[in-house]
């Protein structure tokens, strides 16, 4: 069974833009549902309301060079 857990929706919005999954055009498509723990955060387009996933893994990694 997946586990879900709830993340502050702005943590999860910088990382996404920090990862360079989502940037400053595309974010505003987008609404954070859940960080799923295998897939990782969850988004949902507005408009076709399909969803990405940003892999922990892949935040972790861009978060770090970040700093």
């Amino acid at each position: 069974m997946t586990q879900i857990i709830e993340k502050n929706p702005h943590q999860a919005f910088a990382d996404a833009l920090t990862s360079g999954v989502l940037t400053r055009e595309t974010v505003g498509e987008y609404m954070y549902m859940y960080t799923d723990a295998i897939k990782g955060d969850a988004f949902k387009n507005i408009t076709t309301r399909k969803y990405i996933y940003i892999p922990n893994d892949y935040i972790v990694q861009y978060s770090s060079k970040a700093k």
